[in-house]
Protein backbone atom coordinates (compact mmCIF):
# COMPACT_ATOMS: atom_id res chain seq x y z
CA UNK A 1 0.00 0.00 0.00
CA UNK A 2 1.42 3.53 -1.07
CA UNK A 3 1.50 5.80 2.03
CA UNK A 4 -1.94 8.03 1.91
CA UNK A 5 -1.37 11.72 2.15
CA UNK A 6 -4.99 11.55 4.09
CA UNK A 7 -3.16 9.75 6.95
CA UNK A 8 -0.10 12.20 7.06
CA UNK A 9 -1.93 13.81 10.02
CA UNK A 10 -4.24 11.90 11.54
CA UNK A 11 -3.34 8.41 13.85
CA UNK A 12 -4.74 5.71 14.44
CA UNK A 13 -4.71 4.40 18.36
CA UNK A 14 -6.08 1.68 20.72
CA UNK A 15 -6.83 2.29 24.42
CA UNK A 16 -6.41 -1.30 25.53
CA UNK A 17 -8.54 -3.17 28.28
CA UNK A 18 -6.57 -2.72 31.05
CA UNK A 19 -6.03 1.16 30.92
CA UNK A 20 -9.99 0.87 30.91
CA UNK A 21 -10.00 -1.41 34.33
CA UNK A 22 -7.64 0.67 35.44
CA UNK A 23 -9.47 4.14 35.08
CA UNK A 24 -6.50 5.39 33.25
CA UNK A 25 -8.24 5.82 29.91
CA UNK A 26 -9.38 9.64 30.18
CA UNK A 27 -5.79 10.68 31.20
CA UNK A 28 -4.22 9.49 28.49
CA UNK A 29 -5.89 10.70 26.41
CA UNK A 30 -6.29 14.18 27.55
CA UNK A 31 -2.11 13.62 27.89
CA UNK A 32 -2.26 13.35 24.06
CA UNK A 33 -4.41 16.07 23.31
CA UNK A 34 -2.36 18.58 25.66
CA UNK A 35 0.63 17.12 22.96
CA UNK A 36 -1.11 18.51 20.29
CA UNK A 37 -3.66 15.70 19.02
CA UNK A 38 -6.96 16.23 18.90
CA UNK A 39 -9.39 13.09 19.11
CA UNK A 40 -11.25 13.13 15.72
CA UNK A 41 -12.74 9.80 15.58
CA UNK A 42 -14.01 7.16 18.44
CA UNK A 43 -15.98 4.02 18.92
CA UNK A 44 -15.33 0.97 20.57
CA UNK A 45 -14.49 -1.78 19.47
CA UNK A 46 -14.89 -5.94 19.90
CA UNK A 47 -12.27 -7.55 17.96
CA UNK A 48 -12.98 -10.99 17.03
CA UNK A 49 -9.41 -13.04 17.13
CA UNK A 50 -9.24 -13.66 13.25
CA UNK A 51 -9.10 -9.60 13.05
CA UNK A 52 -6.72 -9.57 15.93
CA UNK A 53 -4.34 -11.97 13.44
CA UNK A 54 -4.33 -9.43 10.49
CA UNK A 55 -3.66 -6.42 12.53
CA UNK A 56 -1.03 -7.60 14.22
CA UNK A 57 0.71 -10.15 11.43
CA UNK A 58 4.26 -8.16 11.40
CA UNK A 59 4.92 -9.14 15.25
CA UNK A 60 3.08 -13.05 14.44
CA UNK A 61 5.72 -13.20 11.58
CA UNK A 62 8.67 -11.73 13.37
CA UNK A 63 8.66 -14.37 16.88
CA UNK A 64 9.32 -18.30 16.59
CA UNK A 65 6.73 -18.23 19.58
CA UNK A 66 3.86 -17.24 18.23
CA UNK A 67 1.56 -18.96 21.10
CA UNK A 68 2.89 -16.31 22.98
CA UNK A 69 0.53 -13.75 20.90
CA UNK A 70 -2.40 -15.95 21.56
CA UNK A 71 -2.59 -13.94 24.57
CA UNK A 72 -3.53 -11.00 22.78
CA UNK A 73 -6.83 -12.81 22.14
CA UNK A 74 -7.26 -12.84 26.17
CA UNK A 75 -6.44 -9.35 26.46
CA UNK A 76 -8.79 -8.02 23.96
CA UNK A 77 -11.91 -10.10 25.55
CA UNK A 78 -11.06 -8.78 29.02
CA UNK A 79 -13.13 -5.90 28.39
CA UNK A 80 -13.79 -2.99 26.09
CA UNK A 81 -11.38 -1.78 23.48
CA UNK A 82 -11.50 1.96 22.71
CA UNK A 83 -10.44 2.75 18.89
CA UNK A 84 -9.58 6.47 18.53
CA UNK A 85 -8.24 8.65 15.55
CA UNK A 86 -6.51 11.27 16.54
CA UNK A 87 -5.69 14.35 14.50
CA UNK A 88 -2.13 16.32 14.80
CA UNK A 89 -2.92 20.24 15.15
CA UNK A 90 0.22 21.08 16.44
CA UNK A 91 2.47 23.22 14.55
CA UNK A 92 5.70 20.39 14.94
CA UNK A 93 7.77 20.02 12.17
CA UNK A 94 8.13 16.27 13.41
CA UNK A 95 5.88 13.61 11.40
CA UNK A 96 2.62 13.28 13.68
CA UNK A 97 3.02 9.45 14.14
CA UNK A 98 6.70 9.39 15.05
CA UNK A 99 5.75 12.14 17.30
CA UNK A 100 2.86 10.08 19.45
CA UNK A 101 5.28 6.83 18.99
CA UNK A 102 7.71 8.93 21.18
CA UNK A 103 4.93 9.79 23.28
CA UNK A 104 3.59 6.72 23.40
CA UNK A 105 7.15 4.79 24.95
CA UNK A 106 9.00 1.82 24.36
CA UNK A 107 7.09 -1.39 23.78
CA UNK A 108 8.34 -2.85 27.25
CA UNK A 109 7.64 -0.45 29.71
CA UNK A 110 10.16 -1.09 32.08
CA UNK A 111 12.28 0.73 28.61
CA UNK A 112 9.48 3.21 28.37
CA UNK A 113 11.58 6.76 29.36
CA UNK A 114 10.04 9.31 32.09
CA UNK A 115 7.51 11.43 30.69
CA UNK A 116 5.68 8.80 28.22
CA UNK A 117 2.29 7.64 28.61
CA UNK A 118 3.72 3.24 29.38
CA UNK A 119 6.24 4.94 31.94
CA UNK A 120 4.14 7.70 33.76
CA UNK A 121 0.96 5.70 33.83
CA UNK A 122 2.54 2.49 34.78
CA UNK A 123 2.20 -0.15 32.26
CA UNK A 124 2.31 -3.46 34.06
CA UNK A 125 4.26 -5.80 30.98
CA UNK A 126 5.07 -5.86 27.27
CA UNK A 127 1.58 -6.87 26.86
CA UNK A 128 -0.47 -5.39 29.35
CA UNK A 129 1.05 -1.51 28.31
CA UNK A 130 -1.61 0.45 28.26
CA UNK A 131 -1.69 1.51 24.80
CA UNK A 132 -1.44 0.90 20.65
CA UNK A 133 -0.38 3.71 18.22
CA UNK A 134 0.00 2.99 14.42
CA UNK A 135 3.56 3.57 13.52
CA UNK A 136 3.53 5.09 10.06
CA UNK A 137 0.64 6.86 7.94
CA UNK A 138 0.26 3.33 5.88
CA UNK A 139 -0.59 1.18 9.11
CA UNK A 140 -3.15 3.78 10.60
CA UNK A 141 -5.23 3.64 7.22
CA UNK A 142 -4.73 -0.74 7.24
CA UNK A 143 -5.39 -1.07 10.70
CA UNK A 144 -8.51 1.46 10.57
CA UNK A 145 -10.06 -0.43 7.61
CA UNK A 146 -9.57 -3.69 9.95
CA UNK A 147 -10.61 -2.22 12.94
CA UNK A 148 -13.55 0.30 11.68
CA UNK A 149 -14.42 -1.12 8.33
CA UNK A 150 -13.78 -0.09 4.47
CA UNK A 151 -17.44 1.95 4.80
CA UNK A 152 -15.92 4.12 7.67
CA UNK A 153 -12.56 4.42 5.80
CA UNK A 154 -13.47 4.91 2.51
CA UNK A 155 -10.68 5.56 -0.36
CA UNK A 156 -7.84 5.35 2.58
CA UNK A 157 -9.41 8.40 4.14
CA UNK A 158 -9.80 9.23 8.18
CA UNK A 159 -12.59 8.62 9.59
CA UNK A 160 -14.26 11.65 10.94
CA UNK A 161 -16.69 11.47 14.49
CA UNK A 162 -20.10 12.79 14.34
CA UNK A 163 -22.49 13.36 17.27
CA UNK A 164 -25.39 11.74 15.68
CA UNK A 165 -23.32 8.52 15.84
CA UNK A 166 -21.78 9.05 19.01
CA UNK A 167 -18.45 9.11 17.56
CA UNK A 168 -16.94 12.65 17.97
CA UNK A 169 -14.46 14.04 20.37
CA UNK A 170 -17.46 14.90 22.82
CA UNK A 171 -18.94 11.52 22.55
CA UNK A 172 -15.67 9.68 23.20
CA UNK A 173 -15.12 11.90 26.47
CA UNK A 174 -18.41 11.31 27.80
CA UNK A 175 -17.66 7.11 26.73
CA UNK A 176 -14.43 6.87 28.58
CA UNK A 177 -16.03 8.93 31.73
CA UNK A 178 -19.12 6.65 31.53
CA UNK A 179 -16.41 3.43 31.52
CA UNK A 180 -14.95 4.92 34.48
CA UNK A 181 -18.24 4.24 36.80
CA UNK A 182 -17.02 0.80 36.85
CA UNK A 183 -15.31 -0.50 39.70
CA UNK A 184 -11.55 0.49 39.40
CA UNK A 185 -9.13 -2.10 38.96
CA UNK A 186 -5.25 -0.63 40.87
CA UNK A 187 -3.39 -3.79 41.39
CA UNK A 188 0.45 -3.94 40.21
CA UNK A 189 2.04 -7.31 39.38
CA UNK A 190 3.27 -7.48 43.16
CA UNK A 191 -0.25 -7.06 44.29
CA UNK A 192 -1.86 -9.68 42.33
CA UNK A 193 0.94 -12.26 42.83
CA UNK A 194 0.47 -11.74 46.95
CA UNK A 195 -2.82 -11.86 46.64
CA UNK A 196 -2.83 -15.18 44.70
CA UNK A 197 -0.51 -16.47 46.79
CA UNK A 198 -2.56 -15.18 50.25
CA UNK A 199 -5.64 -16.62 48.69
CA UNK A 200 -4.18 -19.93 47.94
CA UNK A 201 -2.87 -20.22 51.65
CA UNK A 202 -6.19 -19.47 53.04
CA UNK A 203 -8.06 -22.39 51.48
CA UNK A 204 -5.29 -25.06 52.34
CA UNK A 205 -4.11 -23.33 55.67
CA UNK A 206 -4.99 -26.51 57.93
CA UNK A 207 -3.29 -28.77 55.33
CA UNK A 208 0.58 -26.72 55.59
CA UNK A 209 3.17 -27.94 57.90
CA UNK A 210 3.59 -25.78 61.39
CA UNK A 211 6.84 -24.75 59.86
CA UNK A 212 5.13 -23.91 56.47
CA UNK A 213 2.36 -21.27 58.09
CA UNK A 214 5.10 -19.69 60.01
CA UNK A 215 7.21 -18.75 56.65
CA UNK A 216 3.64 -17.67 54.93
CA UNK A 217 3.32 -15.51 58.46
CA UNK A 218 6.49 -14.19 58.26
CA UNK A 219 6.25 -13.38 54.13
CA UNK A 220 2.88 -11.61 54.78
CA UNK A 221 4.38 -9.67 57.47
CA UNK A 222 7.39 -8.86 55.59
CA UNK A 223 5.93 -7.75 52.35
CA UNK A 224 7.23 -10.92 50.58
CA UNK A 225 4.75 -12.52 49.24
CA UNK A 226 5.01 -11.90 45.74
CA UNK A 227 8.72 -12.47 45.80
CA UNK A 228 10.77 -15.49 44.08
CA UNK A 229 11.03 -18.91 45.58
CA UNK A 230 8.91 -18.11 48.62
CA UNK A 231 5.66 -19.66 47.11
CA UNK A 232 8.22 -22.37 46.73
CA UNK A 233 9.67 -22.78 49.98
CA UNK A 234 5.61 -22.78 51.42
CA UNK A 235 4.58 -25.22 49.04
CA UNK A 236 7.08 -28.26 50.43
CA UNK A 237 5.07 -27.83 53.73
CA UNK A 238 1.82 -28.94 52.16
CA UNK A 239 0.34 -32.22 53.18
CA UNK A 240 0.49 -34.78 49.61
CA UNK A 241 2.74 -32.09 48.33
CA UNK A 242 2.55 -32.53 44.51
CA UNK A 243 -0.71 -34.12 44.65
CA UNK A 244 -2.17 -31.30 46.28
CA UNK A 245 -3.62 -28.73 43.93
CA UNK A 246 -2.33 -25.84 45.92
CA UNK A 247 1.38 -27.27 45.13
CA UNK A 248 2.00 -25.64 41.47
CA UNK A 249 -0.23 -22.79 42.35
CA UNK A 250 2.22 -21.58 44.87
CA UNK A 251 5.49 -22.84 43.59
CA UNK A 252 4.46 -20.96 40.47
CA UNK A 253 6.36 -17.44 40.29
CA UNK A 254 5.04 -16.22 37.07
CA UNK A 255 7.86 -14.62 35.69
CA UNK A 256 9.86 -15.26 32.25
CA UNK A 257 12.45 -18.26 33.34
CA UNK A 258 10.10 -19.09 36.22
CA UNK A 259 7.60 -21.61 37.16
CA UNK A 260 4.33 -20.95 35.74
CA UNK A 261 0.88 -22.88 34.67
CA UNK A 262 -0.86 -22.80 31.41
CA UNK A 263 -4.23 -21.29 32.10
CA UNK A 264 -5.92 -24.68 31.64
CA UNK A 265 -3.82 -26.02 34.57
CA UNK A 266 -4.21 -22.57 36.51
CA UNK A 267 -8.13 -22.79 36.27
CA UNK A 268 -8.24 -26.30 37.03
CA UNK A 269 -6.34 -26.01 40.53
CA UNK A 270 -7.86 -23.09 41.39
CA UNK A 271 -11.03 -24.46 40.88
CA UNK A 272 -9.35 -27.41 43.36
CA UNK A 273 -9.45 -25.19 45.81
CA UNK A 274 -12.62 -24.01 45.76
CA UNK A 275 -11.68 -20.41 45.01
CA UNK A 276 -13.59 -18.20 42.63
CA UNK A 277 -11.93 -16.74 39.48
CA UNK A 278 -10.59 -12.88 39.87
CA UNK A 279 -9.99 -12.21 35.64
CA UNK A 280 -7.57 -9.42 36.24
CA UNK A 281 -5.47 -11.69 38.33
CA UNK A 282 -5.71 -13.98 35.65
CA UNK A 283 -4.72 -11.93 33.00
CA UNK A 284 -1.70 -10.15 34.67
CA UNK A 285 -0.21 -14.02 35.40
CA UNK A 286 -0.35 -15.77 32.38
CA UNK A 287 0.83 -12.39 30.22
CA UNK A 288 3.72 -11.65 32.98
CA UNK A 289 4.70 -15.57 32.48
CA UNK A 290 5.96 -14.79 29.01
CA UNK A 291 6.38 -10.76 29.34
CA UNK A 292 8.82 -10.29 32.53
CA UNK A 293 6.43 -7.41 34.68
CA UNK A 294 7.53 -4.44 36.08
CA UNK A 295 8.43 -4.14 39.56
CA UNK A 296 8.20 -0.44 40.45
CA UNK A 297 9.03 -0.76 43.86
CA UNK A 298 8.40 2.85 44.58
CA UNK A 299 8.77 5.26 42.71
CA UNK A 300 7.53 5.68 38.86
Amino acid sequence: MNEPHEWQRSVLSLVMPDAVVRHLATSIVERVEKEGFLVSYCRPLEVAPERLDALFETQLRRTDEAYRFRLLDRLFAFGPVIGLVYEDVSDSPEPAHERLMRIKGATDPRDAAPGTLRRDFGGINAMLNLVHIADQPAQSALEAELLFGPDEVAQDRPPRGSAEHGTDRESALSLLRMLETAPRESRSFDDVLAGHRARVLSACWTQLSAAARSAAAAALDGGALSEIGIGARIADGLCGAEAHPAYYLLRADWQPGHQALPERELLKALAGLGLPRDRWAELVLLTSACFAPIRWSGER
